[in-house]
C-alpha cells in the first residue's frame, strides 16, 4: 500500500532485502546492521521481498494517478480494503486482502473495458461499470487499465502461509540429513 498510497514512499534501511531489525536495551545497532551490499547484488532476481518492491517503485513512475491521483476509498471491512487513485479520467485501482482466505470484491472501475493486475498479470473485465476479482489470502494488486505501458513483468509474492511451508519442508529435509549424523554422534557417546 506504501507506494499506491498519497505521498511519498519510505523504506526503512534493510527493509528492501526483508532483513527483521531487532530493538536492544540502550542501542539501535541492530535495528541499523552494517550491510555488504556485494551480498545483496543479485537481489532482484533471489529475493521476494526486494523483487516486489522493485516492482511497487516501477509501477509507481509509470502510473501517475499513484502519485497525484485523488483518493476514493472503494471498500472497506476488517479484512478487505480497497481504494481508486484517480488522475486526468483514469482510475487505478488497489486491493488488499489480510485474510488467511481468498476474498470476493466487486469495485467500481473507471472509464475502461479492462483492468491488468500491475503485480500479477491477470485481466479483468469491467463488467457494468465495476470489476470482480477474487483477491489471493495475504496479498494486494494495482489494477492499472489495459493498456497502460508498464515495464513490470510479473512477480511471484510469497506469502507467510507459503514460505513457512517451504521453510517446514526444508527444516525436515535438514532433519533428515541429520538423522545418520545424529545416530553417529549417540554411538559415540555410548561408549
Amino acid at each position: 500500500m506504501l507506494y499506491t498510497l498519497p505521498g511519498v514512499p519510505s523504506i526503512y534501511y534493510g527493509s528492501e532485502f526483508g532483513i527483521e531489525g531487532r530493538k536492544e536495551y540502550g542501542s539501535d545497532d541492530s535495528l541499523r546492521p552494517a550491510l555488504n551490499i556485494e551480498d545483496y547484488k543479485d537481489s532482484v532476481k533471489t529475493n521476494p521481498c526486494t523483487a516486489l518492491i522493485a516492482a511497487l517503485g516501477k509501477v509507481r513512475q509509470a502510473v501517475p494517478a499513484l502519485s497525484y491521483g485523488s483518493y476514493d476509498e472503494l471498500m472497506l471491512t476488517n479484512r478487505q480494503f480497497a481504494y481508486a487513485r484517480d488522475l486526468d479520467g483514469t482510475r487505478v485501482i488497489v486491493s488488499v486482502n489480510n485474510d488467511d482466505a481468498p476474498a470476493g470484491m466487486h469495485l467500481a472501475a473507471g472509464n475502461c473495458t479492462a483492468y491488468i493486475g500491475a503485480l500479477s498479470g491477470e485481466k479483468v473485465s469491467v463488467q457494468d461499470g465495476h470489476i470482480n476479482i477474487t483477491q489471493p489470502a495475504n496479498s494486494g494488486e494495482i489494477w492499472v487499465p489495459e493498456g497502460t505501458d508498464l515495464d513490470v513483468k510479473p512477480v511471484k509474492v510469497v506469502t507467510k502461509t507459503e514460505s513457512e511451508a517451504k521453510t517446514n519442508t526444508e527444516d525436515k529435509k535438514q532433519h533428515l540429513k541429520q538423522l545418520p549424523m545424529q545416530k553417529a554422534i549417540r554411538k559415540l557417546n555410548q561408549r
